[in-house]
């Protein structure tokens, strides 16, 4: 009886086995395209010195399978969302900073600009989004838009940004 079981186990290893490896494979393949990791985000992030290299920010993070994340001003961390339910949060950049109440939408889209054409840095754009009341942003990478929200979640801008 033993012995039958044995050779009926072999037979079904022996049958199925390369099956079972190349299922093996596409688990690990299929996860490892759809996982980054807050090292690889943080690596195109130090390349950005500016908001003129923001696009190619996008591009990199893009191609690591992030397809959205929201960065929070008060102290600058974000969540990073891919497929399937994937998120990894970064840590805070910087102690956190009372966000102004009051929305200057004007003067925001003025830096935001200025931001653009590379004439400030990364936090000096959230020392400016804290003064001006915006609260966060969504980065939507399948729909290439930004979307910037005050402190009170409501919708402030929303712009396409070149691929």
């Amino acid at each position: 009886m033993c012995y039958l079981l044995l050779l009926i186990h072999w037979e079904f290893w022996s049958y199925y086995k390369n099956l079972i490896l190349l299922w093996i494979v596409y688990i690990l393949l299929y996860y490892q395209l759809n996982m980054f990791t807050l090292e690889q985000i943080e690596a195109a992030h130090a390349k950005t010195k500016s908001g003129a290299d923001f696009p190619q920010y996008i591009r990199d993070i893009r191609e690591l399978g992030v397809t959205r994340f929201q960065t929070f001003v008060m102290d600058c961390h974000s969540v990073y969302s891919g497929g399937d339910g994937f998120e990894i949060q970064s840590w805070p950049q910087y102690e956190s900073i009372k966000i102004n109440s009051t929305l200057d939408a004007v003067r925001f889209k003025k830096w935001l600009k200025d931001n653009q054409e590379g004439r400030n840095n990364f936090y000096e754009f959230c020392a400016i989004c804290t003064e001006s009341g915006i609260a966060y942003w969504i980065m939507d990478l399948e729909g290439m838009t930004c979307t910037y929200y005050d402190v009170h979640h409501n919708s402030v801008l929303v712009e396409v940004v070149p691929s």
